[in-house]
């Protein structure tokens, strides 16, 4: 567990982007969360660079720029057995739905939503929510705990070491 919350984001209009980025923020603060978001257009799309899992959320416009679909980005991420929830959404839901549909093999695990500015936000805010409490479970919260103890006694030990050498 961390107490960042890494977004991967697809989006190809800053004005409508910075708008709803800017209520993800606030959305992650209710959550005593660290937002660190990372904007693309999509022709920026590398599938290596998010192999590692690193990301707590991706959300992925249907209509990009220069033709780029979102339908592809999101195949491309499940094909590569990355599992971190994505939410699709689009100003032509029932395209973005068909698009989808049409994929072979079946693209699972993807939330799909408006882009209108309040439906949006909404199931943002509610998928935020559920990844939160998933990452509250009692057995990640041990793992966080023991981790940052961990830390925190390997610092001591260091401490008492460097004393020890100079104070003899």
């Amino acid at each position: 567990m961390n107490v960042s919350f890494k977004i991967l984001w697809f989006e190809d209009e800053p004005n409508w982007a910075g708008m709803e980025k800017m209520r993800i923020i606030n959305i992650l603060k209710e959550h005593e969360l660290k937002p660190i978001i990372d904007m693309k257009t999509g022709e920026d799309f590398d599938v290596r660079e998010i192999q590692g899992n690193e990301y707590d959320l991706i959300l992925v416009d249907y209509m990009l720029e220069d033709d780029t679909k979102g339908d592809e980005i999101v195949s491309a991420i499940r094909q590569n057995s990355i599992l971190t929830d994505v939410l699709f959404y689009s100003s032509q839901e029932q395209d973005m739905i068909n698009a989808i549909a049409k994929k072979f093999p079946a693209i699972d695990g993807v939330y799909f939503t408006q882009r209108d500015y309040t439906v949006f936000t909404e199931k943002a805010k509610s998928l935020i929510s559920k990844i939160v409490r998933r990452s509250e479970d009692i057995v990640n919260l041990r793992g966080f705990v023991l981790d940052n103890t961990s830390e925190f006694e390997l610092r001591i030990k260091e401490i008492l070491n460097f004393c020890w050498e100079k104070f003899g």
